[in-house]
């Protein structure tokens, strides 16, 4: 038992201290949304909702009703699929998985980090100081897949890293199984399959290079073959809706947008430091040992690629995994660069960037726990309340994710994740209050909650309010206020009747107004 915990006391104290904050910060957020686990964001209950329907009516869509793709990470809906059919449908899946996987990216970084000498002290303090600056202690609370897609991103560049100088047959068996979760997890891993894959072609590995291709792609084409068989597109509707791909018209603007990356390295402070600290520490050692080069030139490839296609931001998670990668790589490269650089540079490099992005850090988790609160008082409540009253009924709504995951609605996506209609006039530039009216006529909806900003104040003229409700504080929901509207005279009576029973149910934090008030 001792030579067992001499042997793995880094990863015994750094799963310690990350179940400490862990478990504290999500005990903060319970209390702040009356006793109840909530996640940050409305985006893992589309998930969620996707995985019930998936193990209860073998649908994969955001109802029972009919496919849908909403899902931007198929690997993860599959995931909690399968804990919801072996333990039943449950708000905790997400939660306990991200924190299994948290232990994962802690062995993981430990064992990196022992093949580079690392001594116990400093492994504990860059797991420590990785896990704050990611920040996923943060991102824990988004109930995604983000972390998972950390340990696998991670997984597959370091593998790649030891093939290419040491190639055994094991890390490549390694390799060519992990491809395939590389890109249904997210299809950033795209970017990481491409890199590596031309990296291994150019230098004469291209059996290799050929097989993580196919090996990754694969898993994509049957996804996409079976979405385009539902009569959906190739690739998922939030993918299409929020990837960094506008229509390009002129010469000009090709070239404008081909520097998009440049543009947002400076945008974003915190990438801009990991970017230069590689540069930096990467320049004095490449000369002495290549096998660094590869991790630092592979690593900014990704990121170019990242900035230029990919999003930033929204809750710390879009780059979640390039933050990890690249503070490890900068620890690597720091230890290599010992006799190159002063102390002084050394630690004035250090200061400024753990300032920075501690701050960053400090203020991600603050702002997760009042996020979570955030989504307990306004979207959990609005799907209890569609639970309750509108089971079976046609709604319109803006957020998807909690309205789909405790009732059992036939819902109308007014931001066309889950709906062909909407998506394609948002697509065409033909998003308009008639198109919409058009929509919700269409599919016999009922009610209709949702935000006035998204329609920049106007509606549907058959479209009649009867109340709304305002949380405060507000740091995530698209705005503070929801909207409740009637399509029709008689169904916004019915409405009136039904929020008037709901409303001694809602927090008190909730400011009500409307008709059904008077």
């Amino acid at each position: 038992m001792k030579s067992f915990f001499k042997k793995n006391q880094d990863v015994i104290i750094s799963i310690f201290l990350f179940l400490l904050i862990s478990l504290t910060l999500i005990k903060i957020s319970i209390n702040f949304c009356d006793g109840h686990l909530t996640y940050a964001l409305d985006d893992p209950y589309i998930h969620m909702a996707m995985a019930k329907n998936f193990v209860k009516h073998g649908v994969w869509g955001i109802t029972k009703y009919g496919f849908t793709s909403s899902s931007s990470s198929p690997l993860w809906t599959l995931l909690l699929s399968g804990t919801y059919l072996i333990f039943g449908v449950n708000e905790y899946s997400p939660l306990i998985l991200n924190i299994i996987f948290s232990f994962f990216i802690i062995i993981l970084i430990s064992n990196i980090l022992k093949k580079e000498k690392f001594k116990n002290s400093y492994i504990i303090l860059t797991i420590l100081a990785i896990f704050l600056l990611t920040p996923i202690f943060s991102i824990l609370l988004l109930g995604e897949e983000h972390i998972l897609q950390i340990l696998i991103d991670l997984l597959f560049l370091y593998k790649s890293y030891e093939f290419f100088y040491n190639p055994e047959r094991k890390t490549k068996i390694i390799l060519i199984l992990v491809a395939p979760f590389l890109t249904t997890v997210r299809l950033e891993g795209l970017f990481i399959l491409f890199v590596i894959s031309s990296i291994f072609f150019i230098n004469k590995k291209r059996k290799l290079a050929i097989l993580l291709i196919i090996s990754g792609i694969l898993p994509l084409l049957i996804y996409g073959i079976i979405s385009i068989q539902n009569g959906w597109y190739f690739l998922p509707n939030p993918v299409l809706l929020k990837g960094n791909t506008p229509e390009i018209k002129t010469v000009w603007g090709f070239i404008a947008y081909s520097f998009t990356w440049i543009k947002n390295l400076f945008k974003y402070s915190h990438i801009l430091l990991i970017f230069i600290g590689i540069l930096l520490f990467l320049k004095p050692i490449y000369k002495k040992d290549k096998k660094y080069l590869y991790l630092g030139l592979t690593y900014i490839a990704i990121l170019i690629l990242h900035l230029q296609f990919a999003r930033v931001g929204w809750l710390y998670r879009y780059e979640a995994y390039l933050m990890t990668i690249g503070l490890l790589i900068i620890v690597i490269l720091i230890k290599e660069t010992k006799n190159f650089y002063s102390r002084k540079i050394v630690i004035t490099f250090l200061i400024i960037t753990t300032s920075l992005l501690l701050f960053r850090g400090i203020h991600a988790i603050t702002r997760t726990v009042k996020a979570t609160k955030n989504i307990h008082d306004q979207q959990y409540q609005m799907g209890l309340f569609l639970k309750e009253f509108y089971r079976g009924h046609s709604v319109a709504l803006n957020d998807i994710g909690v309205a789909n995951y405790l009732a059992d609605i036939k819902c109308v996506d007014l931001c066309g994740l889950a709906n062909l209609d909407v998506f394609k006039i948002i697509k065409k530039g033909e998003y308009n209050t008639y198109k919409i009216g058009e929509i919700t006529l269409k599919n016999k909806v009922e009610i209709s909650v949702a935000f006035k900003n998204w329609f920049n104040g106007e509606f549907p003229e058959n479209w009649i309010e009867v109340g709304t409700w305002k949380i405060k504080n507000n740091v995530i929901c698209y705005d503070d206020t929801i909207h409740f509207f009637g399509i029709n005279k008689k169904n916004a009576l019915k409405l009136l009747e039904n929020l008037r029973k709901f409303s001694s149910k809602l927090p008190e934090d909730i400011t009500q107004r409307g008709l059904y008030l008077k």
